[in-house]
């Protein structure tokens, strides 16, 4: 389940494309309320559905092995 509060709708920057359009202003889950143009809004919503609501846990980077280098003889 998701929740989604709107608190206005007309034109402005879409927070997620950058492009001026009409759309809404919403927060997902009690995040910062963002302008969405509609399309924008419906492919987000659409992600965070499919996501079951949640946001996929952020997992730290490995650590890498340093990597041989040849000898350029």
């Amino acid at each position: 389940m998701v929740k989604v509060s709107i608190t206005q709708t007309g034109a402005g920057k879409c927070a997620l494309s950058g492009y001026e359009g009409e759309g809404l202003t919403a927060a997902f889950d009690g995040d910062q309320p963002l302008f969405w143009t509609w399309k924008s809004f419906k492919q987000l919503l659409g992600l965070r559905l499919a996501q079951g609501g949640k946001q996929p846990p952020a997992a730290p980077p490995k650590p890498m092995a340093p990597m041989p280098v040849a000898d350029p003889k």
